[in-house]
């Protein structure tokens, strides 16, 4: 259903309701002139801020995921992040960060310089053959 409809409630002809109504309604409440579009900007960014399911905005919206994530990708949850919270109600000590056990400088710049030479191993398309985790 249209959030805009006009008085007969069929949808209303965005270019004639913003030149209309609009533009005088953000002037009248003081808010910088911007397209009638913004409001689907708006509310997606709003949606994603209050971590939304996105298939459910994909319906909302008409928007695909991928231009989602093109367009307000900034506002989505980090791929894994948001499904790892959802296991802290079982156990809080799941995916906790754990301390890494400190290595005595010399041995740590030994380590690095391993880490270093894997990364240099690995070619672009590689299905990580050595451990390596930079494609």
């Amino acid at each position: 259903m249209p959030v805009f409809t006009t008085t007969e409630g069929k949808p209303i002809e965005p270019k004639a309701f913003a030149s209309r109504y609009w533009y005088a309604c953000l002037r009248a409440l003081n808010i910088r002139v911007r397209g009638i579009h913004c409001t689907k900007d708006a509310f997606v960014t709003t949606c994603l801020q209050a971590g939304v399911r996105i298939a459910w905005l994909e319906n909302q919206t008409g928007v695909s995921y991928a231009t989602l994530r093109r367009h307000y990708g900034r506002w989505m949850p980090r791929e894994g992040e948001s499904e790892l919270r959802k296991f802290k109600a079982l156990d809080p000590s799941l995916f906790s960060p754990r301390l890494a056990p400190t290595l005595a400088p010399k041995r740590r710049r030994a380590a690095q310089a391993r880490e270093i030479s894997q990364l240099e191993k690995c070619e672009e398309g590689d299905l990580n053959p050595h451990g390596c985790l930079a494609h």
